[in-house]
């Protein structure tokens, strides 16, 4: 009866073993790949944000560019720096 108790024990101990050991390594696994998706999304994101931004900014550049021509263009107009023109005229310049 000693002796089956010993072997219950034996097995017991050895099954505890080997799933602590397997729930340590899945634990362990999942700690790791977790660690290196932030990692790798974080170095992938950084290149995606720096095309992004320059693009945005030559967008931005060409705006304002445009933007600035426009606002010289129209002080150019002549029925906008006359005093003596009606709304409706300058209205009309403006749209």
């Amino acid at each position: 009866m000693e002796s089956k108790n010993k072997q219950k024990t034996i097995k017991q101990k050895i099954i505890s073993n080997v799933m602590t050991t397997s729930i340590l390594l899945g634990a362990l696994l999942i700690a790791l790949m977790v660690i290196s998706n932030i990692i790798s999304t974080r170095h992938i994101l950084l290149d995606n944000m720096q095309m992004m931004v320059k693009i945005a900014s030559q967008d931005i550049s060409a705006n304002l560019h445009l933007l600035a021509d426009r606002i010289a263009n129209l002080s150019l107009e002549e029925v906008l720096t006359d005093e003596n023109a009606d709304i409706a005229a300058k209205q009309n310049i403006l749209e």
